[in-house]
């Protein structure tokens, strides 16, 4: 990128000058208040992409089907009452009679919150896994497949 100002060199710094943002070589900078260095802001992208990042996706949860029936049972089986055990556990006792009865599903949260209370097991776990950030863990049909496709079609025709 070239200088705004005198067009001769390489920009290096972000600059403000007369409310507009320009970028601008060493010697211009003098002319406005610098906003950004654009090398260490060059540095940083090199050394970013010269890494291989990985992004540790999260362990997915999935609730057991007979839920609400566990946590019925778990509860009556402690002896509390509907309204006693959602103050126990600080939820609405409308919702938990919604979970209770299959109308509503706890969100991961609560689930664990229940868990740890009635000591039952609500979540199964889906997946564990370490992936290339950006890969696509799905087999589907890609935009490129569809732009090869096309092309494959006019050149048979």
């Amino acid at each position: 990128m070239l200088c705004e100002i005198c067009g001769d060199n390489e920009a290096e710094f972000i600059v403000l000058v007369e409310g507009a943002k320009l970028p601008v070589c060493h010697g211009c900078s003098k002319f406005g208040k610098v906003l950004v260095s654009l090398a260490s802001q060059r540095r940083a992208e090199e050394a970013a992409a010269g890494e291989k990042k990985y992004a540790r996706t999260q362990p997915e949860f999935d609730l057991v089907e007979d839920y609400a029936e566990k946590i019925k049972n778990a509860r009556m089986k402690t002896g509390f009452s509907v309204e006693d055990f959602a103050k126990k556990i600080a939820e609405k006792k409308a919702f938990l009679e919604k979970i209770e009865s299959g109308h509503a599903k706890p969100p991961e949260g609560l689930a664990l919150k229940l868990q740890k209370e009635l000591g039952i097991k609500l979540l199964e776990e889906v997946s564990d896994s370490i992936s290339p950030a950006g890969s696509s863990s799905s087999k589907g049909v890609t935009l490129g497949d569809i732009v090869f496709l096309k092309k494959k079609k006019k050149g048979d025709e």
